[in-house]
């Protein structure tokens, strides 16, 4: 290649590689631009998270309507929504009504009423006195001057009497308490009434006991009992009950739900009736609250206005709260994303568990302000993996182009050398083919110009003449066939007559025709051809023609060694013509190549020639389905073999 050349090659590589090279550098680069990917998904993720946010807030507002009109304050009717922990009511002074903590009125007891409770209470313990200690109890019921009094005695008078087994009063007594005294502290604020139910959970048969405690849990859902601060202890001695000596009950489950539910709305009578007061006396008596409980998570409120200036509202779980907002927002968590609410004063907290994490803050809502988003990749690597990935395929793709834009260039640069060499050789063709056919035709001239002029001295001379003339016309008339063969292939128009026939009668004709040559320069010929060989299906005239190639390339190429061998035999399912020779060989390692158009091997430089034989020969037989080999001899010399099918009734049919 010309220095000119190699300058426009180097230039043409620096204008594809510099660009691609940059372009994969900062395709490279940008791998460190994906937290801010990351974290640009995390703020679109925020705006699906805010629009599903509210319209869960507003779905569940609209329940208090039903609560506001019917009153129902019964936590079970809620218990499907995981997300409210509490619905509650509010009186119009802003004090819980539903589930509200009865405060405590302690007061001194009446002398006259503590010396006759004294007085039973001596009967009932000191003297074991079932009987007197009861009818003492009742004397002071009957004279008490409060229901105070009266609930005290009451659970007294149910105490003694069932220590008597008289399961009748106590019946009677139990009776009265829960219909007329529900809501009644004694002066020393205990629960007569609770104490009667858990009398009975205590002593009572297994049954009895279960419907004592049943019915005492039922009352205080639905409000018949108040809740005080005592209540908690109560409700410990109720749940040891339920666990031990009802273990076995069939509602046990229900009561242990119960209590469970009854405790929870202690705990948020007493952890928010406050709040929801302060509340109240700024004159929000509607809307949303938030803040951070004494535990450290937050809280949300929801006041909705009710009916005589009192209002209802809910206490929302922020953990099934933030859990079910998660589930709705799709491709979260497939993407290793997590999230949770808070109020705006945990979102420190919030900040300090995730300061290592891709993370993301902003409101949660669009109209509660102190109601705070936070979202993060709480798995880094799969959060992270898309954009890498994503990047190293614009890096791998941009590689990809410049590799393909060079290979492409090469491709276009070995066409055009492809094409240059085709024309070299193109125009090697044409000057060989007007030597090889100067050379028949100057010798065809030449005797006939002495045969017309009778410059001979005899007869037999003239026969040498005639009998070169004849070479020399065949000679001739071989080139122009190869010529023509060759031009009908390269336009697709060469066709072939096929018809079952003998390769040995063929490669016979072939060789028949080289007769005077090999008489003339002297070849020594050997002829293998075995019998009864099976037909195959071929061009005879085109086959004959192949077959002659090969052997005028071997009385061509042959030296001093004029030796040629023909064999024709069977191998397998295939017939092959076989020609050997002792001439010059095969160039080592053009073997495939000389069966190229134009393609002359190195060591044949000297010898006249076309380049086209060979070419023509693999196309005959690659027409009739076979194939062609070359391989040098041992002891010099090479080997054509040509393979062709055999003949089978099955192709003839196909």
């Amino acid at each position: 290649m010309s220095r000119l050349g190699i300058r426009w090659v180097v230039l043409y590589f620096l204008s594809i590689l510099v660009p691609a090279a940059l372009l994969a550098f900062l395709s490279v680069r940008s791998l460190r631009d994906v937290r801010d990917s990351v974290r640009q998904e995390l703020r679109s993720k925020a705006v699906l998270v805010q629009d599903d946010f509210d319209r869960l807030i507003n779905s569940r507002d609209q329940l208090l309507s039903v609560y506001i009109e019917d009153g129902a304050m019964d936590p079970r009717l809620y218990a499907g929504f995981a997300e409210i922990e509490q619905i509650f009511a509010v009186n119009p002074s802003g004090m819980l009504l539903h589930p509200a903590v009865q405060p405590l009125h302690l007061q001194e007891p009446r002398e006259v009423f503590a010396a006759q409770i004294a007085k039973a209470e001596e009967r009932e313990f000191g003297h074991q006195d079932w009987v007197g200690g009861v009818q003492l109890y009742r004397q002071a019921w009957k004279e008490a001057a409060s229901p105070a009094e009266e609930a005290e005695a009451l659970n007294a008078l149910a105490r003694c009497a069932y220590k008597g087994k008289d399961m009748a009063m106590v019946e009677g007594a139990h009776q009265t308490l829960t219909a007329f005294y529900g809501h009644v502290f004694d002066a020393d604020g205990t629960h007569p009434v609770t104490l009667s139910h858990l009398r009975l959970g205590r002593y009572a048969e297994s049954e009895q006991a279960q419907a004592s405690l049943m019915a005492w849990t039922e009352a205080l859902l639905e409000g018949r009992y108040p809740l005080y601060a005592g209540c908690r202890q109560a409700l410990q001695e109720a749940r040891t009950l339920a666990q031990d000596r009802l273990a076995d009950m069939e509602d046990r489950p229900i009561l242990l739900e119960r209590l469970a539910l009854i405790e929870k709305a202690l705990d948020f009578a007493l952890r928010f009736g406050p709040v929801v007061k302060a509340q109240w006396a700024t004159a929000q008596k509607q809307g949303y609250l938030s803040g951070v409980r004494d535990d450290g998570t937050s809280f949300l409120l929801y006041l909705g206005a009710a009916e005589g200036g009192g209002a209802v509202g809910i206490l929302f779980d922020w953990a099934a709260l933030t859990a079910l907002v998660q589930e709705r927002i799709e491709g979260l968590a497939e993407r290793g994303f997590a999230l949770t609410l808070f109020d705006a004063d945990a979102e420190a907290t919030f900040l300090a568990a995730h300061r290592e994490a891709i993370y993301e803050t902003g409101p949660a809502s669009r109209w509660m302000d102190r109601v705070r988003l936070g979202i993060w990749a709480a798995d880094t690597s799969a959060a992270t993996g898309y954009y890498r990935t994503r990047n190293y395929l614009v890096g791998g793709g941009i590689f990809a182009l410049a590799v393909s834009v060079v290979l492409g260039g090469l491709m276009i640069l070995r066409d055009a050398g492809r094409e240059v060499q085709v024309a070299r050789l193109r125009s090697e063709f044409v000057a060989n083919v007007s030597h090889e056919l100067r050379t028949p035709l100057t010798a065809i001239r030449m005797y006939a110009e002495t045969l017309l002029m009778g410059r001979y001295r005899s007869n037999e001379q003239m026969q040498d003449y005639l009998t070169t003339l004849l070479h020399e016309s065949r000679r001739l008339s071989h080139l122009v066939d190869n010529v023509l063969d060759f031009a009908r292939i390269e336009r697709g128009d060469r066709t072939y007559q096929r018809q079952p026939c003998d390769l040995g009668t063929v490669a016979r004709d072939a060789l028949e025709t080289f007769g005077g040559v090999f008489a003339a320069e002297g070849f020594e010929v050997e002829e293998t051809i075995a019998a009864e060989l099976p037909p195959v299906l071929a061009d005879q005239e085109a086959v004959e023609g192949a077959v002659a190639n090969i052997l005028g390339n071997a009385v061509k190429y042959s030296s001093e060694h004029k030796t040629i061998r023909l064999a024709v035999e069977q191998r397998d399912a295939e017939v092959v013509v076989e020609v050997a020779d002792r001439g010059i060989g095969l160039p080592t390692g053009e073997e495939e190549r000389i069966f190229e158009q134009f393609h002359r091997g190195a060591n044949a430089a000297s010898t006249a020639g076309t380049g086209l034989g060979l070419s023509l020969v693999k196309s005959v037989v690659e027409a009739h389905e076979g194939r062609v080999e070359a391989t040098n001899r041992p002891d010099g010399g090479s080997v054509f073999r040509l393979y062709f099918p055999v003949h089978t009734e099955d192709k003839a049919h196909a």
